[in-house]
């Protein structure tokens, strides 16, 4: 039965969202770094080549739908805290302070974020569309599973939990306290 709330028949359009998102993001760093030159046409030429070849991947498509909607609500999220950061007395110069300074971490916040979206994303629409197999105790990959063997989520956070993919995490994230704290201490 259809109904007013019924949005089906938008699912036509769901490659729009994501042209206008490549475009544009690709338009912008163009324009703002001026690595080919100083032409707006060029520019926009690059972005429209760049925009409908990522039409072509499904897998690109479906991880930039799936990430709008995290984006939009992380985008409320800072809203709503600039917002109350705002009631209590602060200025929108300590919120360009707090961005722009090195100690304060919040550009590594926001970094972080982005990137647990994005990860997040494109490893849900590569679960959806090829799967990923449950590891081994031997690092390998174990054949397809049978009736009573693990989900789909089961082999992904198996892999995830492996092991050697959490000692790569580990050694990445003292690597990178270490180097971030390094170059604190070296400006002070």
């Amino acid at each position: 039965m259809a109904t007013l709330l019924d949005i089906g028949l938008l699912n036509v359009f769901g490659i729009i969202f994501p042209f206008l998102f490549i475009w544009a993001a690709t338009y912008a760093m163009l324009q703002y770094t001026k690595i080919f030159t100083d032409s707006k046409n060029i520019h926009a030429l690059i972005a429209t080549m760049l925009a409908f070849m990522t039409l072509f991947s499904r897998i690109a498509v479906k991880t930039i739908n799936a990430m709008a909607p995290w984006f939009v609500l992380l985008f409320i999220a800072v809203m709503f805290a600039l917002l109350v950061f705002g009631m209590f007395g602060s200025k929108e110069a300590d919120f360009t302070k707090a961005l722009k300074d090195n100690d304060s971490g919040l550009r590594t916040w926001i970094i972080a974020l982005i990137l647990i979206i994005a990860i997040g994303s494109l490893a849900t629409v590569i679960s959806e569309e090829k799967g990923f197999k449950q590891l081994g105790q031997d690092g390998q990959v174990a054949p397809a599973p049978t009736e009573g063997a693990p989900s789909e989520t089961g082999g992904f956070f198996g892999a995830i939990l492996n092991t050697k993919v959490l000692g790569m995490a580990l050694v990445l994230l003292i690597g990178f306290f270490t180097v971030n704290w390094l170059t604190q201490a070296e400006g002070k």
